[in-house]
This record gives structure tokens, C-alpha cells and sequence, in this order.
């Protein structure tokens, strides 16, 4: 932005949870900065937030090889949009938030053009196939890490550096702050399914959440499966998944974090969902569907002892993960039993969800990259 009152940034968020994140940035920034225009890809949040939007890639997610391959025209065409707009428009900086499919590469076409970047919630490159970060290095002038050992690991390779705290203590939530109808009465007993924020998660989870679910509800006919989603056709199909099991599903539009705050116990899909559900100090699961390949593979390319970001941050291995590579639920159901019932794993699980959040849960994350992001497309 130089020294100039009005500045143009570019900024990148391809699925929900990006969207969120990004939307606080840009809400607070231009708290900060009124004058700033933000220009980018994102969703329906980041609109509303100010951003003026060239696509949503929400609509059309290019996340994973296999996926990549099969969207290729689409993949490429939108890097030829947003190639086309930061040459002709030349922003002031490039700040891309979270997914790494898309985003480095971008990272890569402004780099060419000398448009400054910056990357928000980096890839957690040095959890599996590490090799990554030499590429990633090259291409970003600023990074900003939610977790605090990042600092240090980006910092050793050559990218400067800065930890501002995970976003979750700002937002909250994963979705919109009201619900069409409270998710439940005070009697209820809430067991929360969190499958995934896209298509291809839900499916491969749904399956064995909903057989634990009915494992559950077999020894507790109060247990109440909720699917809590803000996508409209991830709670279609879990409507239709549960139908064809005859197992009874509530659903929940739009407000993820207010369900798992009423809930008993939640099953949540690895990633960022499960800090917000820690958050909410609501006992939890974390759990992955991969294929059996990539089962067998995970030893070799992940290079830290767990996969959930609740004992990455924690530094000690509070909530179970399963990576499952069959729909066979007895692992899970054994698990589920001992946290839904009122035991010592569970009071455990309780107080260190308590210490977690009083300890590493600090808020002023989106504040503090707010001030880093001005400061760099100033300078």
C-alpha cells in the first residue's frame, strides 16, 4: 500500500474453514484500514466482510491428487483468473489462508510477479512428507502459524516468521452465530457428528460415525445423533445415510460449535474442527477414513507422534485418534462407551480440555495478523 490511504490486497480461502479465518482478517483489517479494497477467492463470509469476490472455490473444491486430476480444466482455468488479475491489477500483497492444493500454488504466480506474499494457517508441512517445505520456502515472503512450534520450523528454512495464535479463540465457531432451532432441550443427551467440511470426508466418515452413533443408542435410548453442518448437501446426505440404517438423525444447519457445546460426546473428522470442539471443553473423538494404501503409507510420511491438532497443540496425547481404513466400528464403539458414560476417562478428558483452553487458547490471533498483513503491504 505504500504510504498511500487506499492499498489493494488479494486474498485466498478455498473452503469453509478458510472462509472463516479470512473473513475475520478482512473484517478487522478493515476496522484498521477503511480505506483498503480486498479482491479474492472465498465464500459467502468474506463477501459479507468486504471482500469483493472473483470466484467462490467452495462451489468447485480442488483438494487431493485424485480430485486435482479429475477437475483439471477447472483447476487450471481458475489459476489462469487469478493469474490474469494479479498481473493486470498488481496488488499491494498476496495473502492466501490455509489450503495448500490451491494456495501455493498462487503463492507461486505472484511470486513471479513480484507481488508480495504472505500465508496464513501455513500446511502443516512438517507433519508428513516434509520435503514440501523446500518449495514452500520459495514462494512466500511472510508467514503467519497458529501453532507455536511452527515458528521456529518455517523460521529454520528460510521463511520469516511469526506465530499469532490459532483463530478459533476469535471465532469460535465454524459457522453462523443462531440456528434455525436450539440443537437441544436440557434433558437431551447430544452425541455430535462432525464428518468433515466436504463431500468426499463425509462419505468416507459418515458410515462408521453412524454405526458408533447406533451402538451407542442401543445401550442409551437417550443418546441423540446430531449432524451439525453448514453445508446444505453434507446434511442431505447424512439425512439420506442415516435413512438407509434406520438409525433417527438430527440436523443442524449453520452452527457447529453451538451443538458441540450442548453435546455429550463429539466425533469429529481431523483438522481444524476438533480445536473448536476442544474449545467448547465437550469430550471428543478424532477420527479419519483414509484408503487402505494410504494407511499403510501414513507411517511412513507422517513425522509427528499424532495427527490430531488438539495433542499437536497440547503436546501430549489427550484425545483419541483413530486413522481407520474399514467401516468396522468396534474400536470406536469401545471408545465411545467409555467417554459417554460417566467415567475416570472422561473426567480426565474434561480437565484436560479445561487446562488446554486456559493455557494455549489465547485470544487475538486475527488482531495480530491483521497488523502483520497491513504492515507488509505497506512497507
Amino acid at each position: 500500500m505504500n504510504s498511500s490511504p487506499s492499498g489493494r490486497i488479494f486474498i485466498s480461502a478455498g473452503d469453509v474453514s478458510g472462509d472463516i479465518h479470512a473473513a475475520g482478517l478482512v473484517s478487522r483489517a478493515l476496522r484498521l484500514e477503511p480505506h483498503v479494497s480486498w479482491t479474492g477467492l472465498g465464500g459467502d463470509r468474506m463477501q459479507r466482510a468486504g471482500c469483493r469476490l472473483l470466484i467462490d472455490p467452495d462451489s468447485n473444491p480442488v483438494m487431493g491428487f485424485r480430485r486435482v486430476i479429475a477437475r483439471t480444466p477447472h483447476y487450471f482455468k481458475l489459476l489462469a483468473r487469478v493469474h490474469h488479475f494479479l498481473k493486470q491489477e498488481r496488488p499491494d500483497l498476496a495473502v492466501l489462508v490455509d489450503y495448500p492444493g490451491l494456495n501455493v500454488r498462487i503463492a507461486s504466480l505472484a511470486k513471479g510477479l513480484g507481488i508480495p506474499v504472505l500465508y496464513f494457517i501455513c500446511p502443516q508441512l512438517w507433519a508428513w512428507a516434509p520435503w514440501r517445505v523446500r518449495r514452500f520456502a520459495r514462494v512466500i515472503d511472510r508467514a503467519l502459524v497458529i501453532f507455536p512450534f511452527e515458528e521456529a520450523y518455517f523460521s529454520a528454512h528460510g521463511v520469516s516468521t511469526r506465530y499469532v495464535g490459532h483463530p478459533v479463540c476469535d471465532c469460535g465457531a465454524s459457522g453462523d452465530d443462531h440456528a434455525a432451532e436450539p440443537a437441544a432441550s436440557p434433558d437431551e443427551k447430544l452425541l455430535c457428528l462432525l464428518p468433515g467440511s466436504r463431500r468426499h470426508e463425509a462419505e468416507a466418515n459418515l458410515p462408521i460415525m453412524l454405526a458408533a452413533a447406533r451402538a451407542i443408542r442401543e445401550s442409551d435410548p437417550d443418546c441423540v445423533p446430531v449432524v451439525a453442518h453448514q453445508k446444505k448437501p453434507i446434511i442431505h446426505l447424512a439425512k439420506e445415510m442415516a435413512a438407509k440404517r434406520d438409525i433417527p438423525l438430527r440436523t443442524v444447519e449453520g452452527d457447529m460449535t453451538r451443538t458441540a457445546r450442548q453435546a455429550r460426546l463429539c466425533l469429529v473428522a481431523s483438522g481444524t474442527a476438533t480445536l473448536e470442539v476442544a474449545f467448547t471443553e465437550t469430550p471428543l473423538i478424532a477420527l479419519y477414513k483414509v484408503s487402505p494404501l494410504a494407511g499403510r503409507l501414513s507411517p511412513l510420511l507422517l513425522t509427528v507422534p499424532w495427527f490430531c491438532q488438539v495433542n499437536l497443540v497440547a503436546g501430549a496425547k489427550i484425545v483419541p485418534e483413530l486413522l481407520l481404513t474399514r467401516d468396522d466400528p468396534v474400536e470406536l464403539t469401545a471408545l465411545c462407551r467409555e467417554l459417554w458414560n460417566d467415567t475416570q476417562g472422561r473426567r480426565k478428558m474434561e480437565a484436560d480440555l479445561a487446562a488446554l483452553r486456559r493455557d494455549h487458547f489465547n485470544p487475538g490471533a486475527l488482531d495480530r495478523a491483521a497488523d502483520e498483513v497491513l504492515a507488509l503491504a505497506r512497507s
